[in-house]
Order: C-alpha cells, then structure tokens, then sequence
C-alpha cells in the first residue's frame, strides 16, 4: 500500500486560512471590554498566532467526551455552539464563557464583535474538516459493520471527536506532515474510546500485560510437549508460581483479547463492506494488469480511500492468520 508523507497543498491552504481566522478571533476578543485577565492572555496568545492546542489528553476523557456528544444528538442547537466547537483552540472555560455571550438574545454590545469572528472560525474550520470528513465516516462505518444503529451512534461520535483532535492538533502544530495520516491515526484511537462507551473493550491492567505475554508462550510450550488437559491447569500455574485461579482469570482475560481480534471475526462482521470493494478490486486488476493502488480502487468502487486501506489491512492478516 502506497504511503504519504508531504502535506497535501490544499490542506495547507486551509490550514493557513484557519490559523489566520484564530488569529482574527483572538483580536475580537481583546477588542471586548472588562476581560478577565486569563481571557486576555489567551487573546493575546491566539491574536499573536500562538497555538494553544494540547498536545495530548489522558485517553479516559476522550470515551467522557463521545458520551456527552451522544447525549447532544438531537439537541435543539444554541448561538453560541460555533464558540463551543472551537473548545482545542479556546480551552473549554473559555470555549463556554464566548458560547454563554453568543447565546444570550440579543447580544450584549460589548460582544458583537465577537459573532463574526467565531463565524469566520467555525466556517474555517468546517472547511478544512470537510475535506477529511469521508475519512471519518469511512472509520465510523468500519467499525459499527454488524452492529446496532444505537452502536453507530457512538462510533460516529467517536469518530467525529477524533477527526475534530486531528484538524485542531495539526493545525495548531504548524501543518508540516500529511494531514491524512493524521486523521487516520485519531481514527484508529476513536475505535478505543468508543468501545470503553459501549463497555466492548477488553481492559487488561499494565500488571497484566507482562503475564498474559508469559502464559502465552509457556501455554504453547505445554499444548506441543501434549500435557494433558485435567492437568494442564496445574502445570501451567506451577512454572508462572500463580494459583490456579489466577491461571483461570488470564485464560479468560487471553480468550477476549484473542476474540476481540481474531482477524477472521474482523473479516466475517465486515463482509458486507468488504465485498463489493474487494470484488471491484480483483475487475480493477484484471483491467489494469497490475495491482491497483488503494486511490484507484477507492475511485473506481466509489468508496473512501481510508474503507480501501482498513478492508487491505483485514485481509491480509487474515490471510496470515
């Protein structure tokens, strides 16, 4: 599968645009009168094109955050949203304190000049998120394959939260990689988050990791010297000094992590996504007389680029399976 590496131009572009319009809100904002003063620091920060995106969050926030934007679906929507989405940019006290202004009807003098600036960032922002928004769904849709609607729900969220990290993060860092990789990168960590809302993931504790590694290959060890099944158990708990019912709780504990990810289930539940592309894929090839890139495929069946490269990821380790 072929690789980028260089920032798309267009991207850029957009990026620029953002970071000027963050720029522009952030004079707005010093523009109001009566500023708290941790307000005014970070006008200044955003008027003087200093970023103050986070670099990183603790990961249990992020499952935090998808459930609350489950709960808003539907939701009638307020004046001051614009101000709230740009929350990477503007820290969540702030992010609500210019919502809060925005929302009030009709707004104080002191804050119209506040209205067009969030405006033009919000549209800004759309525009480079709109390009990358099919990478998104692509994601969302990959990962809901075979389950429920109220399931897809909390994917999408999670996908769309992540897509939201990726364009502020990259932005925000001075836009210098390829902001496909990126987004593909927030994609594959929104799949966690969403199955911690879901209470689908398997959480296995950092104590756990260094033992689940060592049964793994002792068990194996054991099933080719043929120990015997009633006392496999014992043997195995014996050379990991554990007591039997230890043994039980990380044979469980291996059984979710290896269902969880047995790639064969991944191709099964997705099969329907998987098809059409893979038997468009194979037409593709015979047409060409050689292997089709993933931009091609995704061309031709109609697809994102981002279904093409997760459905190649899935059948090649199935194959190696």
């Amino acid at each position: 599968m072929e690789s980028r590496s260089e920032p798309v131009s267009a991207d850029v572009d957009a990026a620029r645009e953002l970071a000027l319009a963050m720029e522009a809100l952030g004079e707005a904002m010093q523009g109001c009168d009566a500023l708290d003063p941790a307000i005014s620091r970070l006008a200044a920060a955003l008027a003087e094109g200093r970023s103050v995106v986070p670099l990183d969050e603790e990961g249990p926030g992020f499952a935090e955050r998808v459930r609350k934007a489950v709960a808003r679906v539907g939701a009638p929507a307020r004046r001051g949203d614009g101000a709230r989405s740009l929350r990477a940019w503007l820290g969540d006290a702030v992010a609500s304190w210019v919502g809060e202004r925005l929302d009030a009807v009709p707004c104080e003098i002191a804050y119209l000049g506040l209205c067009g600036a969030v405006d033009d960032a919000v549209a800004a922002r759309g525009a480079l998120r709109g390009r990358h928004e099919e990478t998104a769904r692509a994601f969302a849709q990959w990962h809901a394959a075979g389950l429920d609607a109220s399931a897809g729900e909390v994917f999408a969220a999670a996908s769309a939260l992540a897509l939201d990290e990726a364009i502020d993060r990259w932005t925000g860092l001075g836009f210098t990689s390829d902001l496909h990789r990126y987004v593909v990168t927030w994609q594959r960590a929104s799949a966690g988050w969403a199955e911690r809302v879901l209470g689908r993931a398997t959480e296995v504790d950092a104590g756990d990791l260094g033992r689940l590694s060592t049964l793994r290959v002792i068990a194996e060890e054991l099933r080719l010297r043929r120990v015997p099944k009633r006392r496999f158990r014992a043997v195995l708990a014996a050379r990991m000094a554990l007591l039997e019912s230890d043994i039980d709780r990380l044979l469980g504990l291996d059984a979710q992590v290896r269902e969880r990810r047995a790639p064969k289930a991944v191709v099964s539940r997705r099969w329907s996504l998987i098809k059409p592309v893979a038997d468009v894929a194979g037409r593709l090839g015979q047409r060409l007389g050689r292997s089709p890139t993933a931009d091609e495929i995704a061309a031709e069946a109609r697809v994102a680029r981002a279904l093409v490269e997760l459905i190649v990821d899935a059948l090649q380790e199935s194959e190696s399976d």
